[in-house]
Formats: structure tokens, sequence, C-alpha cells
């Protein structure tokens, strides 16, 4: 979970590089429209909310925070295998929780591991780009 207007003004700022954009070509209003609108292929964040607010005292689901995950991954890493009932040691703890981490998800190496080019395709066209627009983004 994380805090809705983090995620907006985040996904705002991640945007541009992501679709080829440069900066100021879409205004926080004008996102904020398309977002609104269905351009996110996610949904409406409030629906997503919602759906897990449902959830919460189900003992089979976990919440995790966003700022937690940027605070304490190392904790929240062990939290998670705790709560999966997961054996683990050290060494595996270590691992997990390097590989969740940014500077391993950014690192150039890794870039295969974390393509998410269908969602380009998907949003794309919701956003007016053209398919050339949408591959030179990847």
């Amino acid at each position: 979970m994380r805090n809705p207007l983090d995620a907006f003004v985040s996904f705002h700022k991640f945007l541009p590089a992501y679709m080829a954009l440069r900066p100021g070509d879409l205004t926080m209003t004008q996102f904020a429209d398309a977002i609104f609108a269905g351009a996110s292929q996610a949904g409406q964040i409030w629906v997503h909310f919602l759906g897990w607010w449902e959830q919460r005292k189900n003992p089979d689901v976990l919440w995790v925070f966003f700022e937690d995950l940027k605070d304490n991954l190392p904790g929240c890493v062990e939290l998670v295998a705790e709560f999966l009932r997961i054996d683990t040691d050290a060494a595996l703890l270590a691992k997990v929780t390097e590989q969740a981490s940014f500077g391993f998800m950014a690192a150039a190496q890794n870039k295969s591991h974390f393509d998410d080019h269908f969602v380009r395709e998907q949003t794309g066209p919701k956003m007016g780009l053209t398919p050339e627009q949408i591959a030179d983004s990847g």
C-alpha cells in the first residue's frame, strides 16, 4: 500500500522518461485527467484500495506499506518471510533484501528482469501516443 498522493506524484515524475515524453509535456492536471479517465492499465486506484481494505481482517492478507519498505527493507523482507512461513537464514534474507532493493532493480544489467513493455503498449494509445513513440520509450 502507498499513500495515494505520494503514488500520484511519483508516477507523474516517472512517466516522462517511461513514455518517451519530455518533462513538462504532461501537466499534473492532464495526467490526473488521463488516469481518472481510465488510461491506467491498473484501473482506478480507489477501487483497488477498497478491494484491499475489505480484506484488512483476512488472516491470509499481509499489508505492507511502501514507506515501511523504504525505511526498513530488511525488516519487511523478514516480516513477509514469517507471514509466508518460509524458513530463512541470514544469507537468504540478505540475498532477498538485495534483490528487492531499488539499486538492484535499477541496475542496467538487471533491466531484462523488470521489462514492462506490455504496460507501455496498453497505456500509450490511451494517452494518444503513436506506436513509434511507444517503441522509442522502451
